[in-house]
């Protein structure tokens, strides 16, 4: 299923948004499960990026990850486990920001990727 505007890594810059037509084109599932992956992709990203002791670049990853989850519609904003995942995503980067111990941010992404994983 091709879903334009879709949630993507790697341009530097969050997605334009989507259109009327996009919200159609696509199932509010999919681009929960997409945004879901690429957040998950980033939190490992952003803990190897803790464990080199590059705390700029986990932020960075971090905050790409709530930038791109802003233009998705609203019935995907607006599930339970996607709201979980931004305010998980905004502690995050908040814990990034104001120099909380590594070891400490870490274990948060490590505890999160796994609850995740597993589904609790």
């Amino acid at each position: 299923m091709n879903c334009p505007g879709a949630l993507a890594r790697g341009s530097g810059t969050p997605p334009l948004g989507f259109s009327t037509a996009d919200k159609r084109r696509c199932s509010p599932d999919v681009v929960r499960s997409l945004q879901m992956l690429l957040n998950a992709r980033a939190r490992r990203e952003a803990m190897e990026s803790i464990d080199r002791g590059d705390r700029v670049e986990a932020f960075d990853q971090i905050s790409f990850c709530l930038a791109s989850s802003e233009p998705a519609p609203a019935d995907v904003r607006d599930a339970d486990t996607f709201r979980d995942e931004l305010n998980d995503l905004e502690s995050l980067r908040a814990s990034l920001e104001t120099g909380e111990d590594d070891a400490m941010v870490r274990k948060q992404m490590a505890y999160r990727r796994e609850s995740v994983r597993k589904g609790r």
